[in-house]
């Protein structure tokens, strides 16, 4: 289960920070300040199944770094994704469901990622989910619009937040 923390500035929008927890115990599995660090961790990783909560906003930074790192885009009706591409499931709504990725890992077998978007399974926000299903946490608070520069390391309340809103989705 991931999930990642953006920037509110429309002019410096970028992921700031970055979590993946086990679907099978909810540890953390990968915790980062950038997108650069969760993509490297997504091709060297052991993870083959991702599921973001509302891929279609988390997604949308995944596809644009895919496309300024020189990945090509396929279509459906291609069955294999070849190295360096990526296959996407998006409806005429704009609505995502699965982002394909094979990783090219010079001289290795190919890496493929999928990720998959959980509020398909789960239709509400991670708040209610914690409430409904009587879970031992509860969704965080942080402040959105704090300035975060390039290089910020979240501190612990923030580390906190994004561990919890995966922990959440993940239970």
């Amino acid at each position: 289960m991931c999930d990642f923390e953006t920037t509110t500035n429309p002019k410096d929008c970028r992921v700031w920070a970055a979590c993946a927890v086990s679907m099978d115990d909810g540890q953390t599995a990968h915790l980062s300040t950038s997108i650069d660090a969760f993509m490297e961790w997504c091709q060297r990783g052991k993870s083959k199944k991702l599921f973001f909560h509302n891929l279609k906003f988390d997604g949308e930074f995944i596809l644009s770094w895919l496309l300024r790192n020189g990945f090509e885009h396929v279509g459906m009706e291609q069955k294999a994704v070849p190295e360096e591409c990526f296959q996407t499931l998006i409806d005429d709504m704009g609505q995502f469901y699965k982002i394909t990725i094979c990783f090219s890992r010079r001289g290795k077998k190919v890496k493929k990622v999928e990720i998959y978007d959980s509020l398909k399974r789960i239709p509400d926000k991670a708040e209610k989910i914690a409430k409904d299903y009587g879970l031992p946490m509860a969704k965080g608070s942080i402040d959105y619009n704090m300035p975060r520069p390039i290089g910020y390391h979240p501190d612990e309340n923030e580390q906190d937040y994004i561990q919890t809103d995966c922990r959440i989705v993940q239970m």
